[in-house]
């Protein structure tokens, strides 16, 4: 583990579903601090709850575009500037989804 606690995860490769709730915590940073270690990622099942996100972040977990299901709760996505994202660019990103919460 490194010194926040979190597993020493390397060159993973998210392939069908990823799920990410850091409720217990509440931290918001943990999961962009993770996918620091992912060599890939395209899920086509998405569910993140309480976290913060860049653009950028978002890109790398969506930009595949096989998103199918994409579930956000109390997630907040911002721009490299640090202004919220409008849901069209977010929806732009998940061209397949056919189920949004």
């Amino acid at each position: 583990m490194d010194q926040n606690g979190i597993p020493d995860l390397r060159n993973l490769f998210i392939a069908n579903s990823l799920a990410f709730d850091d409720s217990l915590q509440m931290k918001y940073q943990t999961l962009p601090t993770i996918i620091q270690s992912f060599a890939r990622c395209e899920p086509k099942h998405l569910k993140i709850q309480h976290q913060n996100l860049t653009f950028k972040e978002l890109d790398f977990l969506t930009g595949h575009g096989n998103i199918e299901t994409l579930r956000f709760k109390n997630v907040k996505i911002v721009d490299e500037n640090g202004d919220p994202m409008p849901l069209e660019d977010i929806m732009a990103k998940v061209p397949k989804v056919y189920e949004f919460w």
